[in-house]
């Protein structure tokens, strides 16, 4: 029974905890064997969230490179994603910026008020 998937389906948010405004991720090795402790840096090759014990024998026992990172530094950063332009309204030519409940469309600023208009 293959459990990778699953594994990796669960791991946004099965190590969060959210509080007040604070994430703290679990170290990843920790959990497979039913160890709570917390994350304090993540392996950018492996993707994979580790404390300070486990950091040292990752690096030293699994093969390839380590790109290791803070945890701070991993959750400051911004993923950016290119759209393709499918975030673009294919009449005018600009990025969507509203979404109409109504009748579910997205709408761009030139969209919504000729939408609005029309919609009164």
């Amino acid at each position: 029974m293959a459990t990778g998937g699953q594994q990796d389906a669960n791991r946004g948010n099965a190590s969060d905890f959210i509080g007040e405004c604070a994430v703290t991720r679990s170290c990843e090795p920790c959990m497979k064997t039913n160890i709570a402790k917390a994350a304090t840096v993540f392996c950018k090759d492996c993707n994979e969230c580790l404390c300070e014990t486990c950091r040292k024998s990752h690096i030293e026992n699994k093969s390839g490179k380590h790109d290791v990172i803070s945890i701070q530094e991993k959750e400051s950063r911004t993923d950016v994603v290119d759209m393709k332009e499918m975030d673009k309204c294919s009449e005018h030519g600009k990025r969507f910026e509203f979404f109409c409940e109504d009748h579910s469309k997205l709408c761009c600023t030139t969209c919504v008020i000729a939408h609005r208009i029309v919609t009164l």
